[in-house]
């Protein structure tokens, strides 16, 4: 926004010669970009409904193309992915000087540096909210950071690839209309 463009000119123009440099102005630039992250997600505060979307069935179901759907050389059949939607709760998102936390801070997350974007460090910390359908999934298993986008409804979600499963999505869904 405007006020923080002009709060950076200001820092950036009290720089000495010797900060002026391509390496120190990179540093700088690291971390107020993250800093215009935090105030982005600081604004997204509040309470959200976490869910996680995952294919209903561990192997996705093959069905056959009706004749008149098929183009000709087309292949017979389709891989159908239907979807369960877990609800694990309203949570909080908070933003507390340079820490970003969800919740009591048992789902450990983070502000990359790179790109705006709410970082699960680990889908295992869902396992700590105690739902029965997360332990049949096998969170723990899979091992990258998810990045949670923003969306242009308010929500905040990230696609991984769940081993045994397929495509899933963990979702932040507001409870209530954000400006």
């Amino acid at each position: 926004d405007e006020a923080t463009a002009a709060q950076v000119a200001a820092q950036w123009a009290t720089l000495d010669r010797s900060e002026r440099n391509p390496d120190a102005l990179a540093v700088r630039w690291q971390t107020t970009r993250q800093d215009i992250f935090r105030k982005r997600i600081k604004a997204a505060e509040g309470a959200y409904r976490l869910v996680l979307l995952v294919p209903d069935t561990p192997a996705a179901e093959t069905v056959p193309v009706e004749d008149a759907e098929a183009w000709p050389g087309e292949a017979e059949t389709q891989t159908i992915l239907t979807m369960e939607k877990i609800v694990l709760g309203v949570i909080e998102l908070v933003v507390e000087r340079d820490t970003l936390r969800l919740g009591n801070g048992t789902i450990n997350v983070e502000v990359p540096s790179d790109f705006l974007a709410i970082r699960m460090k680990s889908l295992s910390d869902l396992l700590a909210l105690d739902q029965e359908q997360l332990k049949e999934l096998m969170l723990d298993t899979y091992r990258e950071p998810i990045d949670l986008l923003p969306q242009p409804d308010g929500s905040w979600a990230g696609k991984f690839m769940l081993p045994r499963r397929g495509p899933s999505e963990v979702r932040l869904e507001p409870t209530e209309t954000r400006d």
